[in-house]
């Protein structure tokens, strides 16, 4: 769990500004805008994605990145894959939280 600005910052590359709160820690209410353009290293953490490999399934792919090999239905409807079984080398698949917990309405 992070829990100072600080450290948020250094796990996701970026510059700490002022503490967000008087003490720099995080409380569970507390909203943190992150601009994505102070990323010194160009990569978009909010929306991490794996690019397929040879073999790969969408199952595993949610087993590694997910943590649960069962949210694959969220990955499929969150990257709009229709047939599951049908992944192409070098496609990406958008692996993020947002991903893993997407609920479709």
């Amino acid at each position: 769990m992070v829990k100072t600005f600080a450290t948020l910052c250094a796990l996701l590359a970026l510059s700490a500004p002022e503490p967000a709160s008087a003490l720099g820690m995080i409380f569970g209410d507390e909203v943190i805008v992150i601009d994505s353009s102070s990323s010194t290293n160009g990569i978009d953490y909010l929306h991490p994605t794996h690019e397929v490999k040879k073999g790969d399934t969408l199952w595993n792919i949610a087993k590694k990145n997910c943590r649960d090999e069962h949210k694959y239905k969220n990955l499929a409807n969150y990257n709009n894959l229709r047939n599951v079984n049908l992944l192409k080398p070098g496609q990406r698949v958008d692996i993020s939280y947002f991903a893993c917990n997407y609920v479709k309405d």
